[in-house]
C-alpha cells in the first residue's frame, strides 16, 4: 500500500480511501501514511473527513451484549495521529485537529499548493553548486 502512496498518482486516491474505511486500524494507518506521501491536493478533504470522524467516534460505547467497549478510542489513537502527520506533510501546517484542519482548508483551498520540502543539498560533492 505503502508503493502506491509513493507513486504519487491521483488515481491512487479513491483506492487508498477506501483502505481508511478498513475495519483493521494498521491497514487504516498505512493508507492515510500513503495519502500523505502522493502529496497532492486531492487528498486534503478525504483526510480531514476521516480525522473528523474519528474524534467524534472516539471514546467508549455501551455494546448491546452489555459489555464496554473502547475501540473507537483504540482506533483514534492508531489511526488518528496518520491522518494528522498525512495533513501536515501535504499542507505543511501543524493543526491540532480535525475541525482546525477543515477551517484552514475553507480559507486555503482556492489558492493551495501542495506544500514540499527540498532535500538539503550535499554541500561536500563537488559537483553541487555551492552558494554564490
Amino acid at each position: 500500500m505503502a508503493a502506491l502512496g509513493e507513486v504519487g498518482i491521483e488515481e491512487a486516491v479513491p483506492a487508498l480511501v477506501e483502505q481508511m474505511k478498513s475495519p483493521n486500524r494498521k491497514v487504516a494507518a498505512a493508507a492515510a501514511k500513503a495519502l500523505g506521501e502522493t502529496g497532492g491536493a486531492a487528498v486534503v478533504e478525504p483526510l480531514i473527513k476521516s480525522l473528523r470522524r474519528l474524534e467524534s467516534d472516539r471514546g467508549s460505547y455501551q455494546l448491546p451484549t452489555g459489555g464496554i467497549t473502547n475501540e473507537g478510542q483504540e482506533r483514534f489513537n492508531v489511526v488518528g495521529p496518520a491522518a494528522t502527520a498525512a495533513l501536515e506533510a501535504v499542507t505543511g501546517q501543524k493543526l491540532s485537529s480535525g475541525t482546525e484542519y477543515e477551517d484552514w482548508w475553507k480559507k486555503n483551498q482556492g489558492t493551495f499548493r501542495p506544500f514540499t520540502i527540498e532535500a538539503p543539498r550535499d554541500l561536500s560533492d563537488p559537483g553541487v553548486p555551492g552558494p554564490t
